[in-house]
């Protein structure tokens, strides 16, 4: 019987080269010795450690994962990259609300972020002018306002004619109809390419959706203008920001839209 003990981790972590390899497909001991460029006494020592522990099993020549190593080594790779992304995206990470970014962070390897910083203030706004500009339709969730940041969303509208529609709690709502963004808000509502939609529950963090391939999240100042900045254009994380904003949708009421 396969004993878990207390030290299962340290030997995953001691072997995990052999384990990634391991976990392709079985090998030879003189496959792996060439696979990992190491001496074949490090092999041994590394597979009877994985033995002892019930992960690997020595059948026909070969070294394999048991049925628990194959449960083991997934697990502890998935845990190895969402201990990476985690480490690597910290700067963004951790001004942003945990319970609402309830995301997959494996599916963040790839995503970019930007943190306003004292030589670089501007990082995040410019990446989000970036995108925004580049993107034929836009959804967004706004936790709030302000004029320069609605000009960079008025801007594209009247240049790309892209389509917006963004969602708002009623807090911004009564921002957008008073000074001085009115006149903006009724001349965006005005090219017919503009829909606002009010929901009841908080909006803590920026959501922007970008077509059906990019999405941003941010953390914003009063102004609406990001000083933490996420942009992926994983397929899951897209998944993820459409249901997050759907949610949102789905109790919001229609504010302005085309008439």
């Amino acid at each position: 019987m396969v004993s878990i003990e207390a030290d299962m981790i340290g030997v995953l972590n001691r072997r995990s080269a052999l384990l990634e390899c391991l976990l392709q497909q079985p090998r030879d001991k003189r496959t792996l010795v060439d696979k990992l460029d190491v001496s074949r006494s490090t092999i041994d020592r590394g597979v009877r450690e994985l033995e002892s522990a019930g992960i690997v099993a020595y059948e026909g020549r070969m070294y394999g994962l048991t049925p628990v190593g194959e449960f083991l080594g997934q697990a502890f790779t998935d845990f190895q990259d969402t201990i990476e992304t985690t480490t690597r995206l910290a700067p963004f990470l951790q001004l942003v609300d945990p319970d609402w970014f309830d995301i997959d962070l494996r599916s963040l390897q790839t995503a970019r972020i930007w943190v306003a910083e004292a030589n670089d203030s501007f990082g995040p706004l410019d990446s989000h002018i970036e995108t925004v500009q580049a993107a034929h339709r836009y959804r967004g969730l706004l936790p709030s306002v302000g004029r320069e940041s609605m000009e960079v969303k008025y801007r594209s509208i009247l240049e790309h004619e892209s389509e917006h529609e963004v969602i708002v709690d009623r807090t911004v709502a009564e921002v957008l109809q008073s000074e001085p963004v009115v006149d903006l808000f009724e001349d965006m509502i005005a090219t017919g390419r503009v829909s606002v939609y009010v929901c009841d529950d908080p909006i803590p963090q920026y959501l922007g959706l970008f077509d059906q391939t990019v999405m941003q999240v941010g953390s914003c100042g009063n102004n609406g203008i990001p000083y933490a900045l996420l942009e992926t254009a994983d397929d899951e994380s897209f998944a993820w920001a459409a249901r997050k904003y759907e949610s949102y949708k789905d109790t919001a009421t229609l504010l302005a839209g085309p008439s």
